[in-house]
């Protein structure tokens, strides 16, 4: 049975939520309406991402247009900006040269 897009993307979301709540676990972090928030804003943020790689309809979240806009102005600021633009660009040549 194939799994349409939508189930596809709504699954990755709760793996990347579940891999956050098993590190959180790990490390004994209290679980709180803080933290439930947190978690509802990067499983939106990781579903509108692949909405948007599958190309489907998505409603645009402004107050998310507005946190990701005023992070890259924070980030373009700091000192190791040119660092982790790399590392995002480069990410899957990096985690092989890791793994050889």
């Amino acid at each position: 049975m194939q799994i349409d897009n939508n189930k596809r993307i709504e699954i990755k979301a709760m793996e990347v939520v579940a891999f956050i709540l098993e590190q959180y676990d790990k490390e004994k972090i209290d679980k709180d309406i803080d933290l439930c928030a947190e978690l509802v804003l990067i499983s939106k943020i990781v579903m509108t991402r692949l909405k948007k790689r599958y190309n489907l309809d998505f409603k645009k979240n402004n107050l998310i247009d507005e946190a990701k806009a005023k992070i890259i102005k924070d980030i373009e600021k700091d000192e190791a900006y040119d660092t982790l633009v790399h590392l995002v660009k480069n990410f899957k040549k990096l985690k092989e040269e890791r793994l050889n």
